[in-house]
């Protein structure tokens, strides 16, 4: 019998949807479920300082207030602007870039002592460097999880992240009442910034499908892990061989400089479903943000009183519940996924990956 040329081998190989372990999926799922506190930990943190930053600098705390505002509009604008240029050039560059962000803001906000104007630029900066990871990480998920597994992924790490509007009043109200001012908040932020940043920098590798596949090939050594440019060692997962990831290679789109992507998701709020999903969901979060916004200045005044401490363990009913939606979501959906699979009999692929072109996302009923 004839030998099968090598290139035809190759291609007939079913590859693994992810070259990445179990064991180093879910290490990047803890370490960006940690960094994904730094938004809702940065926002929470900030509400029981509210009046404290109104009197040190000699304002009212309706302009305090806009410094929310502000910080929430930013966190709007954030993955606008930075999750699809992360699909095009890579995910890590941009998780690094938005701490780098973050640390400076933080940094900056605890040397500020009475600059109004400064304050307000200040918080944009520090929502730009916050925000971004939430989205990203998504995209990092599908990177590296089948369709069929993403909530069991998803449901854990956005639990991580929503701790932190858990802590986030707790720390900051008990940092107020301790210190009596707001400089230690804003440090304790940079700390935190400043130690993902390195934790980014030294263990997380680059996942974008349109730069490393499904992990098997290496990319430029500046976007590179530390562990791994110091151990010197290569990924070679046992189900590829080199030959494989050179033609993986060949094969992803080259990256340029041009990129003209960034608004291009506007077109996805002119579906109706799509419009409808966005509405629920941003309701929902414009209502939660009104309802934290007023709780300082509603339980610090009379009949209630409260400490800044009392303040911040206030949040701690609605936030828990929060949490606990989260990790349930994530079970929902895996479940949804398979009862759905079974009910058409659809076999899923955790392998390679299911084709969701043939899997009804949509069910139509008359």
């Amino acid at each position: 019998m004839a030998k099968q040329p090598e290139d035809e081998e190759v291609q007939n190989v079913e590859e693994d949807y992810t070259a990445f372990s179990k064991r180093q999926r879910w290490l990047i799922i803890i370490l960006l479920g940690i960094a994904m506190l730094a938004s809702p930990l940065t926002a929470t943190m900030y509400l029981p300082l509210l009046p404290l930053l109104a009197t040190e600098f000699h304002t009212s705390l309706q302009a305090i207030n806009l410094t929310i505002t502000v910080y929430v509009i930013f966190q709007a604008l954030s993955p606008v602007l930075l999750s699809s240029p992360s699909d095009h050039f890579g995910r890590r560059p941009f998780y690094l870039f938005t701490f780098a962000l973050y640390v400076v803001a933080n940094l900056g906000l605890a040397l500020n002592k009475s600059n109004y104007g400064l304050l307000i630029f200040l918080r944009a900066i520090q929502s730009l460097g916050a925000s971004a990871v939430l989205s990203m990480s998504y995209g990092t998920v599908a990177d590296i999880t089948v369709h069929s597994e993403r909530g069991k992924m998803l449901g854990p790490m956005l639990a991580a992240g929503n701790l932190g509007t858990c802590i986030g009043p707790i720390f900051g109200g008990l940092i107020a009442y301790k210190s009596g001012g707001f400089v230690w908040a804003f440090c304790a932020l940079f700390a935190f910034g400043v130690t993902m940043l390195l934790a980014l920098d030294i263990s997380l590798p680059e996942t974008a499908r349109n730069v490393v596949g499904n992990g098997n090939v290496e990319d430029k050594k500046w976007n590179q892990p530390w562990w791994k440019l110091m151990s010197g060692r290569s990924r070679s997962p046992a189900s590829s061989t080199e030959k494989t990831s050179s033609a993986k290679s060949d094969a992803l789109p080259k990256r340029s400089l041009k990129f003209s992507n960034t608004f291009k998701f506007l077109r996805i709020v002119f579906y109706k479903d799509c419009f409808l999903n966005l509405w629920i969901s941003s309701s929902f979060y414009a209502l939660w943000y009104c309802v934290q916004a007023s709780i300082p200045s509603t339980f610090s005044s009379v009949p209630y009183s409260f400490s800044e401490i009392q303040v911040g363990l206030s949040y701690l009913p609605g936030t828990i519940g929060v949490i606990g939606c989260m990790y349930l979501s994530g079970k929902i959906l895996d479940r949804n996924y398979a009862l759905t699979a079974e009910k058409i009999d659809f076999t899923i692929d955790k392998k390679s990956g299911d084709d969701v072109a043939k899997f009804p996302i949509e069910l139509t009923t008359s």
